[in-house]
């Protein structure tokens, strides 16, 4: 073991601020009640105090969890936490996403997304097949006052009383709702 009175004697200056740091660091890595700031950027070490909250905040300004070193999520446990990150990180929820607000094309099958307007749809290049979004049938079949128009679907609203579109229409409206509850739980305490 080398005494800091050593150190100040024998090294050069560039060596002692190194030393200093590595002391510094070696007892934030060894203690159990600090731990380093996990913002970006922020070198600072952060001391728990140890009661029920495992809320922390830097002198940065960055608050955490100190059991997860996640940002401050009470109520919810660091558990759940971690699940959210894993599913809002992961593929699923960008399907569930596109289940939810997409319908195929009913020729390349390719996601299409209605967001406003009428009910004439026409796919993207190459593809540009016209057709209809509630019924998914050729637009060359539709438009008319027969088959309700721009902004409806006579053969659709037929089919529909016949339970045709039930279970496509129960998956989307699964969909969206498993992505409405995620996302209000996930915004407000991941």
């Amino acid at each position: 073991m080398v005494l800091e009175e050593t150190i100040n004697r024998l090294a050069k200056d560039e060596e002692k601020v190194k030393y200093k740091q590595f002391l510094s660091c070696s007892y934030v890595e060894d203690n159990k009640k600090i731990k380093w700031c996990p913002a970006p950027d922020c070198t600072r070490a952060v001391e728990f105090l140890g009661d029920e909250n495992y809320d922390v905040s830097c002198m940065c300004k960055f608050s955490f969890c100190w059991n997860c070193t996640e940002e401050t999520h009470r109520p919810v446990s660091c558990e759940t936490v971690s699940k959210w990150i894993l599913k809002n990180s992961a593929e699923s929820e960008n399907v569930n996403w596109i289940i939810a607000n997409s319908k195929p094309c009913p020729k390349c099958k390719r996601p299409i997304e209605k967001n406003h307007g009428c009910m004439h749809m026409t796919c993207r290049p190459p593809c540009k097949f016209q057709f209809c979004w509630l019924c998914l049938g050729d637009w060359s079949e539709h438009g008319s006052r027969t088959t309700g128009g721009n902004y409806a679907c006579n053969r659709y609203e037929a089919d529909k009383k016949k339970g045709i579109y039930d279970e496509a229409e129960a998956q989307r409206e699964r969909a969206k709702n498993s992505l409405v509850r995620y996302t209000h739980y996930f915004e407000r305490w991941a």
